[in-house]
């Protein structure tokens, strides 16, 4: 009975010793997938092989720029900056995607907010993605979420100021909030869909027998809480405005919890307020808002019924004003 408790502790001890070997050593290749699906480092769609039911499906369509954004520590990212036909009167939407893939599976995506939104989008991969130089981190993903807003205010469709919007998915909604926290006379508004409170409040779920005091290994730790509370402390700074933000949440996410969107809704508002998105489906306060989708999980949440409709009337009642 004895040889069995020890062999128990000793498999057990060992599960811990590997797990934590893991998260120390291999941490950036679980966070950041670039080469997920298979051939994401070598193959990036172009707007127009994707054929004309796409492209045809907006009436004088054919306009968008292949480009590379220069960061700040010279690390060229390539991009595709779509227009939609009446593109200097109408806001544009800067997309920050997930932790996998590149710009050219998003592209269906952003001809769907050009048609149903109003809006232009730029598409970026950071650093270590797509055909792009570089290792992706939390430092370099800030670096590129920075230069692409750099990017946009520079091009002549901002010239007419109708206004920049932040859209970050999953991971992107983190770098979405730290751009938003620290340029936010620049940014008209954020939109977050599936986003985490924090990597490091992820660790339970995906690294269960990991203990508390090793969350300190985390070199990446996106802390969306800490850049929503620096967004509002900005806020009081210019004239106390306040910018608006929608989250769009997945109620099925199966890699993060509703609750996440939840938590940054309550951060956001300044709330404790307790809400059941199976039931409400939707909640505002002030300029903030929250809605959930009850069939959508990480990856589908944005062909749910009712997306496209929540963001434009999002858009429709606080930037297009």
């Amino acid at each position: 009975m004895l040889d069995y408790f020890f062999s128990l502790v000793k498999l057990l001890s060992s599960t811990l010793a590997l797990s934590i070997a893991s998260l120390i050593l291999f941490q950036r290749k679980l966070i950041y997938l670039p080469s997920v699906p298979n051939g994401s480092r070598k193959i990036v769609e172009k707007p127009e092989a994707f054929g004309t039911q796409i492209l045809d499906c907006i009436v004088g369509w054919k306009d968008y720029e292949s480009s590379e954004i220069i960061t700040e520590d010279n690390v060229k990212l390539k991009c595709y900056f779509l227009f939609h036909p009446l593109k200097n009167k109408v806001p544009t939407l800067i997309y920050f995607h997930g932790n996998a893939g590149n710009i050219g599976h998003r592209i269906t995506l952003a001809v769907s907010f050009i048609r149903n939104v109003q809006v232009n989008v730029l598409l970026v991969s950071y650093r270590g993605y797509g055909l792009n130089e570089g290792s992706p981190t939390e430092h370099g993903l800030k670096l590129d979420g920075e230069a692409s807003l750099q990017y946009v205010l520079k091009h002549n469709v901002s010239d007419n100021n109708m206004g920049i919007l932040l859209y970050g998915q999953s991971l992107g909604g983190a770098v979405a909030i730290h751009v938003a926290s620290k340029y936010l006379p620049q940014v008209s508004g954020l939109i977050l869909e599936n986003t985490f409170t924090s990597l490091i409040d992820l660790v339970p779920k995906f690294m269960p027998i990991i203990p508390k005091p090793m969350y300190r290994f985390v070199f990446d730790k996106w802390l969306s809480v800490d850049a929503l509370n620096l967004l509002k402390e900005n806020e009081k700074k210019f004239q106390k405005r306040t910018l608006p933000i929608i989250i769009l949440s997945g109620l099925k996410d199966e890699i993060i919890p509703r609750s996440h969107s939840l938590s940054l809704f309550k951060v956001a508002t300044d709330t404790n307020i307790d809400i059941d998105l199976a039931k409400t489906v939707s909640m505002s306060i002030g300029k903030r808002c929250i809605v959930g989708f009850p069939s959508g999980t990480h990856n589908d949440t944005c062909v749910m019924p009712g997306y496209s409709l929540a963001i434009q009337r999002f858009i429709d009642k606080y930037i297009r004003i």
